[in-house]
């Protein structure tokens, strides 16, 4: 008499779909950019993405929190969900039209000028993105949608050195703003 425990493994079920998401397989949105900073266009910000950070960590991005009301501690109720903002690392190269150092500095001093310290409006310096995850016939399997996105840092090496090596390479944009929960996309 054979076993029952395996029973479940179906490898003529399971060859049906061989394939696994990657990591290389993904797109950038730019739904909005902020209003009061320079944008070269989106096909030069597309295809100068290296990689994106800080995307589906958990699927709750924090746990229930206890709520103050009139100066009592509610219990968080069940299913409730607090969502936080999220911090989204993209990783970008720049090239000798320094397109990419033209956005960071320009966003940093309408956040805040250098010598006044004045600022455009929060409203002109948000963005809002799109990243979706595709699978290996480039169709959509996951988005998140980030809204309100600002720029809360970057880094743009600048080395100096004595060797011939490729310059901006390390470009890093960190926005911080508001990641909706993932849109599924099923492929039954």
């Amino acid at each position: 008499m054979a076993s029952t425990i395996l029973n479940y493994v179906n490898y003529d079920k399971l060859s049906q779909n061989t394939e696994f998401l990657t990591t290389e397989k993904w797109d950038i949105q730019v739904v909005k950019w902020p209003e009061a900073v320079y944008y070269p266009g989106d096909e030069f910000f597309k295809m100068r993405v290296k990689e994106i950070q800080g995307l589906g960590q958990q699927l709750y991005q924090a746990p229930p929190l206890e709520t103050q009301w009139r100066g009592l501690t509610l219990p968080p109720q069940a299913g409730q969900m607090k969502v936080i903002n999220n911090q989204i690392s993209i990783s970008l190269y720049d090239q000798e039209d320094q397109s990419l150092m033209l956005v960071i500095s320009d966003w940093k001093s309408k956040i805040s000028e250098m010598k006044t310290q004045q600022s455009f409006r929060s409203s002109q310096l948000r963005g809002e993105f799109i990243f979706r995850v595709l699978n290996s016939q480039d169709e959509v399997v996951r988005s998140y949608r980030m809204r309100n996105a600002i720029l809360a840092d970057s880094m743009y090496e600048d080395p100096m050195l004595g060797d011939k090596t490729l310059r901006g390479e390390e470009i890093q944009l960190v926005l911080y703003g508001f990641v909706e929960m993932p849109e599924l996309n099923t492929l039954a």
